[in-house]
């Protein structure tokens, strides 16, 4: 979520109101209203991608949980319409994002200098105008069919893209009720088909918690009833993304905003999944990460190895802001050898 709707959607107090001022200033200097044209097809580009000392980024673990952060980098460019990443996507050397600004950012990781491309969301899916109603904030990509769903936030909307380039829109009205600034923030493809869809809040509830769709299916076909979970984030966090393990368990990425300018994060891990409509996603903490420099930890994504661990993928959100950085992390991950219970 971009600066403009976290302060959306925070209590309207005087308690906030310097703080909400501060970020109003800071906002208005950045690029992060910039419209990127409807027909930009940005061949060539190239990311500056700066290796990191994972040490230095101040991630703790907890001491049960066989994760282990293997690498990171500063991504950079001289392309003014790369930033806002807000989900992610790693297949190999390649990584796909989608970021606050309505794009499909695609790059391979060679040595040094990674080769990129980028382009809008196709129109189907998009306002021309109005850059809030394309914030696409989470992404599932089918790697045999190439098929994409892009969650778009303010339209409570999700956009198909198939291999062959078409696109197809819907609004699923199990979301109609969910805040503009609310979701889908985060989804995820289980490995039986089902498809998770978080909402980042819920405005009717005090508890802080949220709701979550499950889809037997595609969430865009048609008549298709959701069942409908809850999920409820440490006090103060809200879900961003969420990564479902080959193991059956599902990652989900939490995120905490506080004033002056302050961003933390905490992973979590469900062991189960709801079986039935109503019912709860328990999830334990397993990673912290801190947000002295400003990191707006955003998206993650999983990816399985042959040698029974796993690639966790996760990305931060610069909100297109000169004191923000877009970094790539990538984590090691042991996964269970059986699939555990519904």
């Amino acid at each position: 979520m971009a600066l403009p709707m976290l302060l959306r959607a925070l209590p309207r107090t005087r308690k906030y109101a310097f703080g909400a001022l501060f970020l109003l200033i800071l906002f208005s200097l950045s690029a992060s209203e910039r419209l990127v044209p409807p027909d930009i097809r940005t061949a060539g580009f190239v990311i500056r991608a700066v290796s990191l000392d994972p040490r230095a980024l101040g991630v703790k673990r907890a001491a049960d949980v066989p994760l282990r952060l293997e690498r990171a980098w500063h991504l950079a460019s001289d392309n003014q319409d790369f930033g806002g990443l807000s989900a992610i996507h790693g297949a190999g050397q390649r990584i796909e994002a989608v970021a606050d600004n309505g794009t499909r950012i695609v790059w391979q990781m060679e040595r040094g200098h990674w080769p990129a491309s980028i382009e809008p969301i196709p129109e189907t899916c998009r306002d021309r105008s109005v850059r809030l109603d394309r914030d696409t904030e989470s992404l599932i990509v089918d790697e045999k069919s190439g098929m994409r769903w892009i969650g778009i936030e303010v339209r409570n909307a999700i956009c198909r893209l198939g291999a062959d380039g078409s696109a197809r829109y819907a609004s699923p009205s199990a979301m109609s009720a969910w805040p503009d600034t609310g979701g889908p923030e985060a989804m995820a493809r289980l490995g039986d088909g089902r498809f998770l869809i978080f909402a980042e809040r819920d405005d009717k509830r005090r508890d802080g918690s949220a709701p979550v769709l499950l889809y037997a299916r595609d969430p865009l076909i048609p008549d298709q009833l959701a069942e409908i979970a809850r999920f409820t984030p440490p006090a103060g966090y809200r879900v961003v993304d969420a990564a479902a393990l080959p193991d059956g368990r599902l990652l989900i990425l939490t995120r905490r905003f506080a004033f002056p300018f302050r961003f933390s994060a905490i992973l979590m891990l469900a062991d189960s999944l709801p079986a039935s409509d109503v019912e709860t996603i328990s999830a334990r903490p397993v990673a912290w990460l801190a947000g002295d420099a400003g990191e707006n930890w955003e998206g993650i994504t999983v990816e399985p190895e042959e040698s029974g661990r796993v690639r966790v993928w996760m990305v931060s959100d610069d909100n297109f802001l000169w004191l923000q950085r877009s970094l790539l992390l990538r984590f090691s991950l042991a996964v269970e050898a059986r699939p555990p219970a519904r």
